[in-house]
């Protein structure tokens, strides 16, 4: 198979993929031309979409060989390929971003073959970003259910601290009130030591719950 004729059947292939992602597809009246319609469905600024005439001329066949390798990546679905649907929305956006300041009177398709290292690229960086952020979302949802947890059993644990030091003075008021005036300090300064001690201890067993 002579080189125009492997190109010309590379770049069919390479129309096929563009037309299973793009957003909308239409053929013009009488000419039959394709046309492919690439939105940005996701961005909160308004972007004009994008549309490919696709059409195999003596330009695109002298441009060079297409690597459709790609795609693979974007059709097959299962378990070793997570995230389908992102990566098709980022390889939409990523020809959006190619071709959005591309002037009119140059042919967008033949643009696309000729820079296809530079829409991988684009197309890698964007999906990058996308899994980056992902990560970041996913790690801060739970470093705040994480901090929700401790801080319950925090409150808990202060909770049952307060409840057991409470029920200590009760004892405590009946040893003072029959022993001497002179030894009222004393006392109290060993009382002050055993409520210590026994906060200690209680902190102790209660972390040891975690």
């Amino acid at each position: 198979m002579n080189e125009p004729v492997q190109k010309a059947l590379q770049l069919s292939q390479f129309i096929t993929e563009l037309y299973d992602l793009a957003n909308y597809n239409d053929r013009v009246e009488h000419s039959g031309l394709l046309k492919l319609v690439f939105i940005d469905t996701g961005s909160t600024k308004k972007t004009a979409p994008i549309v490919i005439e696709p059409k195999i001329n003596i330009e695109s066949i002298l441009l060079p060989m297409v690597d459709l390798t790609i795609f693979k990546t974007l059709k097959e679905n299962g378990s070793d390929n997570a995230h389908i649907q992102e990566k098709q929305a980022m390889f939409r956006v990523s020809i959006i971003e190619i071709l959005k300041d591309l002037d009119d009177s140059k042919d967008k398709f033949n643009f696309l073959v000729e820079h296809g290292s530079l829409l991988k690229e684009t197309y890698y960086g964007n999906f990058e970003c996308y899994l980056t952020n992902f990560s970041f979302l996913k790690q801060k949802k739970e470093a705040a259910e994480n901090y929700m947890t401790v801080s319950s059993k925090i409150s808990g644990t202060l909770s049952s601290i307060s409840g057991k030091l409470f029920g200590l003075p009760i004892s405590f008021a009946a040893v003072v009130a029959i022993v001497k005036v002179e030894k009222f300090e004393s006392i109290l300064a060993l009382l002050g030591v055993a409520i210590t001690s026994v906060l200690i201890a209680l902190t102790i067993y209660d972390q040891k719950e975690f």
